[in-house]
């Protein structure tokens, strides 16, 4: 927030993202019953609870307490210490792919092969298991809705040319394995200095405004981009096509 209070001063606008989800699958909306809300008041809402659905808490702590909210076995982990630590199964829901991953997540990167892993999954540690950041990042996200400065994309408009966004900083999602040119080695910090490289360039050349207009895509997928949000890097060109095609 100093950051972004200091560029505001300067008269500079940021674009920034962190490496966690932005939000949930609709089925996983669905299941919290607030599935009609919008994102902002849909994330806010999740964080604070609402007496019987558990507010927003550490993994070990939330999942258990959402399971037994929603009645079934939602959030798993493959780790057996942990799942019995945090009160929780072992064995993956029996869900279609569709109901475990939000649309951009079944969409293919710009670069690389890796493909984002579902938020259901818990323990924080072994490849793949990344539902835990996003339960903890969804609740900062709700900390930093209120702050008039910043917009959320594809949350609060699908084209970055959007009126909202003018004059404003802008958060975006990423996906460092997306954005990570295959020569160069993954670690953290190559993660987080080449998605800056990547989002900069496209920003100097001119392309980036392309990435970030998802208004083109066809109107049936408006309403659950809108929700579920987009990964700056996946790439919507086989949506795109099935625009065309309808």
């Amino acid at each position: 927030i100093e950051e972004l209070d200091s560029a505001t001063a300067k008269g500079e606008r940021v674009i920034f993202g962190m490496d966690h989800q932005y939000s949930w699958p609709t089925t996983l909306w669905k299941r919290a019953g607030l599935s009609d809300d919008k994102w902002r008041s849909a994330t806010v809402e999740l964080s604070a609870g609402n007496g019987k659905r558990p507010d927003l808490d550490i993994p070990r702590r939330f999942c258990k307490k959402f399971n037994d909210f929603v009645g079934e076995q939602i959030f798993w982990s493959p780790l057996r210490g942990l799942a019995s630590l945090y009160g929780i199964g072992t064995a993956r829901p029996r869900f279609h792919k569709s109901d475990r991953f939000r649309l951009t997540e079944r969409q293919r990167p710009l670069q690389g092969t890796a493909r984002p892993k579902p938020a259901d999954c818990v323990g924080g540690q072994g490849e793949g298991i990344v539902g835990g950041q996003t339960i903890c990042g969804l609740y900062h996200i709700a900390l930093l809705l209120n702050l008039n400065t910043v917009k959320w994309w594809p949350f609060d408009g699908l084209n970055i040319l959007d009126p909202i966004y003018t004059g404003k900083h802008v958060a975006i999602e990423i996906f460092p394995a997306a954005l990570l040119p295959p020569h160069i080695p993954k670690n953290d910090d190559n993660d987080a200095l080449h998605s800056c490289m990547y989002v900069h360039e496209a920003d100097q050349s001119g392309s980036l405004g392309g990435l970030m207009r998802l208004s083109d895509l066809g109107s049936e997928y408006h309403a659950q981009v809108l929700k579920e949000g987009w990964i700056l890097g996946m790439d919507p060109a086989e949506l795109l096509s099935k625009a065309v095609c309808l």
